[in-house]
């Protein structure tokens, strides 16, 4: 292989992998995640989740496994929801745990669910 075929196929193998999807989304090892919810307390020592977003924000924010980036979106059609990752837990490997303003409405999103991520990362 000449000098010059070298280069191309080096430039063209970087190229390839710089504009794969991620190898780790997961989303076929995890079909049925667990879904969960959680309330903010209003006198929460720390009302920020661990990306620094405010727990009082509107945007339907989860906690997440340490697998799935922070700025994720995962995508729940049974639900008619799409949550962003700003958060941790002490999660098993596919559970979500959404955060909502009432215990009526984490009560009501317990269950299983197929989810799909959407986005990986910011």
């Amino acid at each position: 292989m000449t000098l010059s075929r070298a280069v191309t196929a080096i430039l063209l193998l970087t190229l390839w992998l710089a504009t794969a999807p991620p190898i780790a989304t997961r989303a076929a090892t995890c079909p049925n995640w667990c879904g969960t919810g959680y309330v903010p307390g209003p006198d929460a020592p720390n009302p920020t989740t661990a990306d620094g977003t405010s727990v009082w924000t509107a945007e339907s924010i989860a906690a997440a496994p340490a697998w799935v980036p922070f700025g994720s979106l995962i995508d729940l059609p049974e639900l008619s929801l799409t949550v962003r990752v700003a958060d941790r837990g002490n999660l098993g490997p596919c559970h979500v745990d959404i955060r909502v303003f009432s215990t009526r409405a984490a009560y009501a999103l317990t269950g299983h669910y197929d989810a799909t991520i959407i986005r990986w990362g910011y």
